[in-house]
């Protein structure tokens, strides 16, 4: 699994936007529990960190470590209960979560693969204006 973070959040106002990203993403004594989690242990215990932009960062641990939470993190599926993520300094939780996962790139550990090429399957996704929309391997193109 690896996260590439790709722009930046802006400086001021409640509702930042993402513009790139310049120095850091870091987080700082961040700890996670899934709710409802009963009697299961916390997922991230003060996690500290940083992933500096030109660097590749890996996250290795044994299965059940937190991995899969971290990039849940960085994507906003889910909020931390005590800490902060930090984008350039400013806090995660004040980035427009749409805005935002506009412009990360993730890598999944699984395998969802579309009917097709390896470019179809690169460039699955909403289409883009004044790009013809694909087509299956099998059909003669538009």
């Amino acid at each position: 699994m690896a996260v590439g973070c790709l722009r930046q959040a802006a400086a001021a106002g409640r509702d930042e936007s993402a513009r790139g990203l310049h120095q850091q993403i870091k987080f700082d004594h961040v700890t996670f529990k899934y709710p409802g989690s009963g009697e299961r242990p916390v997922v991230l215990r003060a996690a500290t960190f940083e992933i500096r932009p030109g660097c590749s960062t890996a996250i290795i641990s044994r299965s059940g470590a937190g991995k899969t939470t971290i990039v849940n993190l960085l994507c906003r599926f889910v909020e931390p209960d005590q800490g902060h993520i930090l984008v350039d300094g400013i806090p995660l939780d004040r980035i427009d979560p749409t805005k935002w996962r506009r412009q990360i790139a993730l890598a999944s550990q699984d395998r969802e693969l579309v009917d097709g090429t390896i470019l179809e399957n690169i460039t699955y996704g909403p289409k883009i204006k004044g790009r013809p929309p694909h087509h299956h391997r099998d059909q003669p193109p538009p």
